[in-house]
């Protein structure tokens, strides 16, 4: 008998105190360690374990408590959210920041609820600040710019853009002092840019944006357009924060969601003036407004870049002001899906692989791909982050007619699984295709199998304009 190993129980571990909030995928708790449910030697292996990725070993876990995300119940069994949630795992564990909270455990509670533990951090989300506080003054907004773009350009640099960048997502540790910093929150919508995903909609012409990936406040135009998107997506959503921050109100601050995305796309930011604030200086409104710019082409290229372009504004560097003390921990770049296809996807009988490379934006990418999927005949089974899974035919079993001849056979049926994998933006798309007969199925005709396969390969490359 093969032994499954059973995903760790994260309650009985953690006891959890309070509610901390609520959001699309789950619940988030203030907890606190069990000390005395374990022996000594149980207790260290759990230490042990809770430490991020590639931590140091000054790292302790802040008084005992964490910070733990349990997934809605009703999410539990839905296999979407029950990806979106992997992939925010996926995300974190890739980020080891002083300025971003870091992520410790994943496991289920006792209901079998899937559940991921996060550093807890004492402090104050930027938007109880605003709420209070309403304007900010020039020198405080600078001090939170300079971590802000230092846990920015470290998530960028590993392929990881945050997607959902909002007062809420940033917590402010030591609030109103002169230590007054931040750490970035909730990467439950990151995207990892080395694994393109083109949803099922997409691919089949039915929406070509998606306005729920994001909060509309704070959503870029790219990610409304469905562009390709990159770390200059995140700069849009630091603008719409900077000109908060300055004003005390949302450039666009609409009640209507489609009022308020349709801005984003084609309405120009209002000057601070409008507001009543007229002690700005107009080199830093400018590059506020410049962040706010409707194609990614028009912003800082960079985080780091943002900095920059501020310090020189101010007058003052706040990149090298707010450089880390903590060294950063020089965790390999995300790169997505393995380039070769897993051992189970090596060729076989019943599996061919095949592989091409080109270069096109997602954008044309998705088109390419869905006007194959739609001639071929192709029914989408799958789409996630990295990888696409189709079929072709009929995968039921031959009548009695069919059997005795008194019918035609229907030719075998075909899954294809196409692997996207992009390093970087300006890299090649690289599509690993994998010919499969579906599970259970034996080919009637396995050459006739394997020419329909070749035949397909070769207008798979067709439309990708490959001609090798």
């Amino acid at each position: 008998m093969v032994e499954t190993t059973r995903p760790k129980c994260i309650t009985d571990h953690f006891e959890l105190l309070q509610l901390l909030g609520c959001g699309s995928m789950g619940q988030v708790y203030l907890a606190k360690a069990i000390s005395n449910k374990s022996s000594n030697s149980e207790n260290a292996e759990i230490n042990e374990r809770d430490k991020p990725s590639g931590s140091d070993e000054s790292f302790k876990i802040q008084d005992g408590y964490v910070v733990i995300k349990k997934m809605h119940e009703r999410h539990r069994n839905d296999e979407k959210f029950q990806k979106l949630f992997s992939q925010e795992i996926e995300s974190m564990m890739g980020l080891n920041h002083p300025y971003i909270a870091r992520f410790l455990d994943e496991g289920i509670d006792n209901e079998g609820t899937p559940c991921l533990v996060m550093e807890y951090i004492p402090g104050v989300t930027l938007d109880n600040l605003l709420r209070v506080d309403k304007r900010f003054k020039t020198e405080r907004i600078a001090n939170l710019l300079g971590p802000l773009t230092h846990a920015l350009q470290y998530a960028h640099n590993r392929g990881i853009i945050h997607c959902d960048l909002k007062p809420a997502n940033i917590m402010v540790v030591q609030p109103n002092t002169p230590n007054e910093s931040l750490r970035v929150l909730d990467f439950g919508l990151a995207r990892i840019t080395s694994k393109p995903h083109f949803r099922s909609e997409r691919l089949e012409g039915k929406l070509s944006i998606n306005p729920s990936c994001g909060t509309p406040n704070y959503i870029s135009p790219d990610q409304l357009r469905g562009d390709e998107l990159d770390g200059r997506s995140d700069i849009y959503s630091v603008g719409i924060i900077l000109f908060e921050l300055f004003t005390g109100e949302l450039p666009f601050p609409y009640m209507e969601t489609q009022r308020i995305l349709n801005a984003h796309q084609k309405q120009s930011p209002p000057p601070f003036s409008y507001y009543g604030v007229k002690n700005i200086s107009p080199e830093i409104e400018h590059l506020v407004q410049i962040c706010l710019s409707k194609f990614p082409a028009e912003r800082p290229g960079s985080a780091k870049e943002l900095a920059e372009m501020f310090s020189r504004a101010l007058g003052h560097d706040i990149w090298l002001a707010s450089q880390p003390v903590d060294k950063v921990k020089s965790s390999p770049m995300m790169t997505g899906i393995k380039l070769n296809p897993p051992p189970s996807l090596q060729e076989s009988p019943n599996t061919i692989v095949r592989r091409v490379s080109a270069w096109m934006p997602e954008r044309i990418a998705v088109v390419k791909l869905g006007g194959l999927i739609q001639d071929i005949g192709g029914k989408i089974e799958l789409s996630e982050p990295g990888l696409i899974r189709i079929l072709i035919g009929n995968v039921n079993p031959p009548t009695f007619w069919q059997k005795i001849g008194f019918k035609k056979l229907t030719p075998d049926p075909i899954q294809i699984e196409f692997y996207l994998f992009k390093p970087q933006t300006n890299d090649d798309l690289t599509i690993t295709t994998v010919f499969h007969l579906p599970q259970g199925i034996v080919a009637k005709n396995p050459i006739q199998w394997w020419n329909r396969c070749d035949r397909l390969f070769k207008e798979i490359k067709s439309y990708l304009l490959v001609s090798n």
